[in-house]
């Protein structure tokens, strides 16, 4: 070969999660699966790298590839936080580098281990959990933030939202589905919990049928009613394709429609987008 090094192969993950909306008509996202757009997250690893992703392993240890996406666990409960650790450490895809019992522990712990993805407890103790995420985000603006709960919470998910979550999820959520869920906020995608995503876009539908029969036109932000399509598709956790699908466009035009979303309120991604639509429709 020349004295060259054979490249690594590139690991492929799916983002589908159970219990989440992703699929088309806002099915269960059991069934097809959607690579996370691999260029993304190397990008993000290339600016954001520490030494720590090529250190060497003790025996016993699996191999962790260049690749793998960097997990904390931010939980009160030990048990918890031990359990995510021994159901994520036999995937090669992902490392868990640390834990945190409270969100100061976790705010230390993310500045010096730099995580891709935070796993962060609804119910911990002290500041409120959008709180929480904003400090998150404030010290690593990259970081993805996905909130597991005990039980739906519309108005809680909402604020995370907000505040720059990418996923929120119960804890009943199966190991596969979570890591589909860690691949796909790290892919820009959002995911909910479908009780929450149902209560959600079913009041925020409600809301643009009064609307326009009393003349407003249902628009917020300025977005025209193909736009608000699109990002009620995209609070499902829908994929570019799958909303073209949906919505009989060419797949072009969607990424046309999102850019156009995206610019129109100010927002930085489809989660801020998500959440600014559902806010001011949802509260006015």
């Amino acid at each position: 070969m020349n004295g060259e090094i054979a490249p690594r192969s590139r690991l492929r993950a799916t983002a589908h999660v159970d219990g989440v909306q992703s699929k088309k008509g806002g099915a269960h996202p059991n069934d097809p699966k959607i690579p996370p757009d691999e260029s993304r997250v190397r990008r993000r690893r290339a600016e954001f790298s520490t030494p720590a992703q090529t250190k060497t392993k003790p025996l016993g240890w699996k191999e962790i590839s260049v690749n793998a996406l960097r997990v904390l666990t931010v939980d009160d409960m030990t048990l918890v936080r031990e359990g995510i650790q021994r159901l994520l450490k036999d995937r090669d895809s992902l490392e868990v580098i640390g834990e945190a019992a409270d969100a100061e522990e976790a705010a230390e712990l993310l500045e010096r281990l730099n995580p891709d993805v935070i796993l962060l407890d609804q119910s911990l103790p002290g500041l409120d959990t959008s709180d929480i995420i904003t400090l998150f985000k404030q010290r690593r603006a990259h970081v993805e933030v996905i909130v597991l709960s005990e039980v739906p919470d519309e108005e809680r998910a909402l604020r995370a939202l907000e505040a720059g979550a990418s996923a929120y999820v119960l804890k009943d959520i199966t190991t596969d589905n979570l890591v589909h869920a860690i691949h796909g906020v790290c892919d820009g995608r959002t995911f909910m919990h479908p009780e929450i995503t149902r209560q959600l876009v079913d009041r925020f539908r409600t809301l643009m049928r009064e609307r326009a029969n009393h003349g407003d036109g249902g628009h917020l932000g300025g977005l025209t009613s193909r736009e608000l399509e699109v990002v009620i598709e995209m609070a499902k956790g829908a994929t570019d394709r799958e909303i073209a699908r949906k919505t009989s466009l060419a797949e072009s035009t969607v990424k046309s429609h999102i850019r156009s979303i995206l610019r129109k309120i100010g927002a930085r991604n489809r989660t801020q987008a998500v959440a600014f639509v559902l806010q001011r429709g949802l509260m006015r």
